[in-house]
């Protein structure tokens, strides 16, 4: 008699949290994420989550992560899992302490805005193997929220891509073709620009300043150019994605009256277009 009641008011605990909880998940389940971005991706990761942990009456989980869902939902701030909060076992603690910490390292202003969902998914996932590292016994599914969290991580900790612009100048000392460190340092940041495997149409257009006769001009803005080209090949561009013109004199970034020195005339404008 005593096991029959007993059972019985175990199993109205069970229904009664039961309720408690999914009357969270119905309620995430119908909310409209009004958030950023980052916490509107995690709004769905956590309702995914919430939903999967309730197919397997995981109650606490389904509450705890339905009720992170509708914080991130209605736009207020979510943090990853805090590892004070979970039963884990002394021999994982060093490793989710670490990946914690990286995880907040790479949680930047700049992530969140500019990679919304990728920093969302390191988020979730790192959530998703606190959760099963707490239990420590469904091993398959520790090893899918690590290796996704991890995958994550690393997009988000690798450095920025070199940004690559339309027009690049490199510009020339009066009279001669030198490459100056200031325009070897211009070509290196084009040749970083550009991908290996892409291909690009590079124009060259040379100039110069109206010191010297037209014909002259002619000949030493399309040295310059060349002498920029040599320098992109060396750095590894294809020669016939290059095309080189010569402009002399005729193209002045800045009018002047004829036999007049202006460093910004005497220039090579590099053009990238894929």
């Amino acid at each position: 008699m005593r096991a029959m009641m007993a059972r019985t008011v175990w199993m109205a605990a069970a229904l009664w949290l039961a309720g408690c909880t999914t009357y969270s998940l119905e309620e995430l389940r119908q909310t409209t994420p009004k958030g950023s971005p980052f916490q509107n991706a995690l709004s769905h990761h956590y309702l995914d989550f919430a939903e999967l942990k309730e197919t397997r009456y995981d109650w606490y989980s389904v509450q705890h992560f339905a009720d992170k869902g509708l914080l991130a939902a209605y736009g207020n701030e979510v943090g990853p899992e805090d590892l004070k909060d979970w039963d884990v076992p002394a021999e994982q603690l060093p490793e989710l302490e670490k990946a914690r910490a990286d995880l907040l390292a790479v949680l930047t202003p700049d992530n969140i805005q500019n990679k919304p969902d990728l920093a969302a998914q390191a988020q979730f996932n790192y959530d998703c193997w606190v959760n099963y590292a707490a239990p420590n016994w469904q091993q398959e599914r520790i090893d899918e929220c690590r290796d996704a969290f991890m995958t994550a991580l690393a997009e988000l900790s690798a450095p920025p891509e070199a940004k690559l612009q339309e027009r690049y100048m490199v510009y020339f000392q009066w009279g001669q073709v030198q490459i100056t460190p200031e325009g070897q340092q211009i070509i290196d940041e084009v040749v970083a620009a550009l991908e290996p495997e892409a291909s690009y149409d590079i124009t060259l257009n040379g100039h110069t300043d109206t010191t010297g006769g037209e014909t002259y001009n002619l000949k030493l803005a399309q040295r310059r150019a060349e002498a920029v080209e040599k320098r992109l090949v060396e750095g590894g561009i294809e020669p016939s994605a290059i095309k080189i013109f010569s402009y002399g004199e005729s193209d002045l970034a800045v009018k002047t009256p004829d036999n007049k020195q202006e460093p910004l005339n005497r220039r090579v404008e590099i053009f990238l277009g894929e």
